[in-house]
Parts: C-alpha cells; structure tokens; sequence
C-alpha cells in the first residue's frame, strides 16, 4: 500500500513537472495561410463588416452548421469575433467566449502583385497552479482549431476573383475606334429620356452623313470641380471617318487595354461595380490611362425595370 501510495505521488510530481517544463507561461496560438490575392483586397474583405458577413454565409464544401452572423461579429463553436480597429493591413480581432476575451491580430503581408499571407495570431496567459496551467493549454488548442477553421473558410471565399469584385474582370481591348462625340452640361443628373435626347442629334447626323453606327452607346458622366454641374459624355461608334459637326465631334480612340465586366442593374449597382473595377485596377498595382466609360446594352426607355439594364463598363489601364 504504501509502495503504491509512493509511486502515485512520483507520477503525481513527474505530471506536474512535464506541465511546467513543457507548457510555457505563455501559449502563441497561431495560424498562417497563404492566398493567390492581392493583400489590398484580402485585408479590404476582413476589415469591413458588411464584407465579412458575405464571405461567413458563402456556401462551400466546409460544414456551415454552427455558423452565425449577428451584432457586426462572428459566431462559431461558443466563440466570439469581433473586428475592433483596423491599421495598416492588420485587423484587431477580439475574441471572447463566456466572459473570457483575448485580442488577436490578423496581418496581410503582400507576396508579390497577386498573392499574399495571411497570419492570424493571439496569446493566452497561463498560471503557475498546474490545473490551470493544463486547463489553459487545452483551451488553446480548442481555440487554434477554432480559428483554422475560420481563416480556412476566409481563404476559400477569397480566392475566387468573382466573390471579391462581385463581376468578373476582364482584360481586353475594343474594336470601335471611331466615334461620334457629344458633351452636356446640366444642373441635374439627366434623367433616361434626356440621355436619349442627347443621343438623337449623335445618331441623326451619323445617318445624314451616310455612315452606320456599329455599336451600342457609350457615355461617361463626371461632376465639375465645384460639384453644381453635371458633364455627359455621350458617343456612337460609327462605321467611317465623318466630318465634326454642330456640336459633335469625331474621336479616334486608340485600341489599348481596358478592364471590362459586364453589369446587371440600375444606377446604384452600376456605381458600386464601376468602384470595384477601380479597386481590381489598385489591387493589380495598374494606371488608369483614360476616363472610364460606360456601354448601354439595354435600351433604358424600353425596359424599366432596372434590375434587368445590363451595362458594359470599361476602364483604360496601362497594361
């Protein structure tokens, strides 16, 4: 009995040293992933909530039981995260479960134009009572799992071009060259029927001069420097060089390099995914070379319904 009681107190006191010895007073958890995206638009997409609720619901081979987004912070397996300030390409994330809260850091280091790591790291204060100390280690292990799983599920998301800039980004170039031009000034964003109005002189004169015009409509629209006047660039491509006329003008636009996507719905989606096309041209370390433009596929009079206008948006980038 008393050898028994011996030996029990031997393995008792080795335990207790293997604790000491092998887990440290303090636990770095973390996790490391390496993505084919730029680091601008990875850091863009975790630091901005309305972002980050897009890529927690995505649909993916992961298992999404026990996913939840509420409150700006994600839920998942009794944790809590909530993205508490951004700097820097680094996220401070906080990290809380019951009335326990840890401050984690998620840092983009940029590898090269396309690619980058993502890190994601936090550490946990042991104790110098044993219990705790083991207690402690196993906690961190939960809460590493925890977050591989949802950096796993970031990178997943984020590695489509399609869920970053919602369109698809194309390369290419333009086999309309030539093209009948005409600005307005107004005080007002011109309505459809007056975007229309400033057409028909464009397509009037065109016909008048024999010639065809080859394409859909093109039109820019900016803002003067004051913001009180509104400019409309409007142009139809047309088939042969033309002489200018009241008005009008012919531009020969060279044939470069044009980001382009194709887009579904009114003036709203329209402006988000025109600024997405900028952040595919920052991301891509790339120069605008000229005023973007947009393409009218739908004929806005004959479909009012604006969830189905599409529109072709091109930005001219030095390639």
């Amino acid at each position: 009995m008393k050898k028994a009681v011996i030996v029990l107190l031997i393995a008792l006191v080795v335990a207790i040293g293997c604790i000491y010895l092998f887990i440290p007073p303090k636990l770095l958890i973390s996790k490391s992933v390496f993505i084919s995206m730029s680091a601008p638009a990875v850091y863009r997409h975790f630091a901005n909530d309305a972002n980050i609720s897009k890529w927690w619901i995505y649909k993916d081979s992961l298992n999404n039981s026990g996913l939840t987004f509420q409150n700006n912070s994600l839920n998942y397996e009794r944790y809590i995260f909530h993205c508490t300030r951004n700097q820097n390409n680094a996220v401070e994330i906080r990290i809380s479960r019951d009335s326990h809260i840890i401050f984690s850091q998620l840092n983009t280091l940029s590898i090269g134009q396309d690619s980058c790591l993502i890190r994601w790291e936090c550490s946990l204060q042991t104790s110098s009572n044993p219990i705790i100390r083991l207690r402690r280690y196993l906690e961190a292990h939960e809460l590493k799992e925890t977050m591989t799983a949802v950096i796993n599920k970031f990178s997943t998301f984020i590695r489509l071009p399609d869920n970053v800039y919602g369109m698809q980004v194309e390369t290419t170039s333009t086999t309309d060259t030539l093209l009948m031009v005409a600005v307005h000034k107004t005080d007002h964003p011109p309505s459809i029927q007056e975007l229309y109005q400033f057409l028909e002189p464009i397509k009037n004169y065109i016909y008048s001069q024999g010639a065809l015009s080859t394409g859909y409509p093109m039109m820019n629209r900016t803002r003067s420097a004051d913001s009180v006047t509104f400019i409309t660039t409007l142009a139809l491509p047309v088939n042969k060089v033309l002489k200018n006329g009241d008005s009008l003008a012919l531009i020969h636009m060279v044939p470069g390099h044009f980001l382009s996507a194709t887009v579904k719905g009114g003036p709203f989606t329209i402006e988000h995914q025109m600024q997405q096309l900028y952040f595919y041209m920052q991301d891509h370390q790339q120069t605008i070379m000229a005023i973007p433009f947009e393409i009218l596929v739908t004929d806005r009079r004959l479909e009012p319904d604006t969830l189905n206008w599409i529109t072709r948006l091109y930005l001219p980038v030095m390639h």
